[in-house]
């Protein structure tokens, strides 16, 4: 069956201890999840492969979800629980009405735009003492189209630095 680590190694897609942690986060936090930016699902398998019982999660991506929903089946842990929703994530936040959600991973649009604009659609729907993991934190490409960090700076919502984690963003929202 493949694992995070294993496909990690073939798509480079996590850094530093980001595996373990999600690992960590899915024993403890995960209720309600959502991940905007599907990517190749080393994410979504770190979140998915040490959980014993099955929680809701919600996948995102304006682009296909192909390689995620592959990957999952190939692990064994795709279940009825996980849905791949095809469309903008800001778009998509605003209409949301479901549980509250304990965790939040924002990975889609790196742009300073795309990460407030999320920031700003999904945060009210983060129940109290929720996390949000932001990646791509540091910007390993250089290219000058990462916004993340400034948009977190420019976010006029509480945010609480839990983590520095790999490349990425753990923050709390105050409960």
């Amino acid at each position: 069956m493949l694992t995070a680590h294993q496909l990690n190694e073939t798509a480079q897609y996590c850094f530093g201890d980001e595996i373990n942690f999600l690992h960590e986060v899915s024993l403890y936090w995960c209720d309600k999840a959502v991940m905007i930016g599907a990517g190749p699902g080393v994410m979504a398998l770190a979140l998915l492969e040490e959980q014993d019982e099955e929680f809701e999660f919600d996948i995102i991506d304006v682009n296909t979800c192909h390689w995620v929903k592959a990957h999952l089946e190939a692990a064994g842990l795709l279940h009825d629980k996980i849905h791949f929703i095809h469309a903008d994530s800001k778009t998509w936040g605003k209409m949301y009405d479901e549980q509250p959600i304990s965790f939040l991973i924002i990975d889609g649009d790196h742009s300073y735009e795309g990460v407030l604009g999320d920031l700003r659609a999904w945060y009210p729907h983060v129940e109290p003492d929720g996390l949000i993991f932001l990646h791509d934190v540091i910007d390993l490409e250089q290219n000058g189209t990462n916004g993340v960090l400034q948009a977190i700076q420019d976010f006029d919502q509480p945010l609480e630095l839990v983590e520095k984690v790999g490349i990425s963003h753990v923050y709390r929202k105050p409960g």
